[in-house]
């Protein structure tokens, strides 16, 4: 279990915390999936519990491309241990999804840089 379920004293910072290292000790959840299938944010609605981390639209003219957070595996892991009717339901989802994409961001760059390939060619 990540944490205590408890509907009155929630310690969203601890909920943050342990959501985080519960999904990056988690090399499944943790490892950012190339789709080349989404070409836009609509198409990724479409996404169910998998891949927490996605890349796409990658632009190789410009050596651009998108990584984004599917926060529906998120909302699903969070709801094991506070509902989703909670007032912090929201907010520690939202935290969660945004140090995934900070890290994950700095993390697919500096890998591709490294190996010296797109991401389409190293997380497909």
């Amino acid at each position: 279990m990540l944490f205590k379920r408890s509907e009155k004293n929630i310690d969203k910072d601890e909920l943050v915390k342990s959501l985080v290292a519960y999904i990056f000790n988690d090399q499944k959840l943790s490892m950012p999936v190339y789709l080349n299938e989404i070409q836009s944010e609509q198409d990724a609605d479409s996404l169910g519990l998998y891949p927490v981390i996605y890349i796409w639209n990658e632009c190789r003219d410009t050596g651009s491309f998108s990584v984004s957070i599917n926060t529906k595996p998120i909302a699903h892991l969070l709801e094991g241990h506070i509902p989703r009717s909670h007032s912090n339901f929201n907010q520690v989802r939202d935290k969660v999804a945004s140090i995934l994409s900070n890290v994950s961001q700095s993390t697919v760059i500096s890998t591709c840089q490294k190996v010296g390939a797109y991401p389409s060619d190293v997380f497909a």
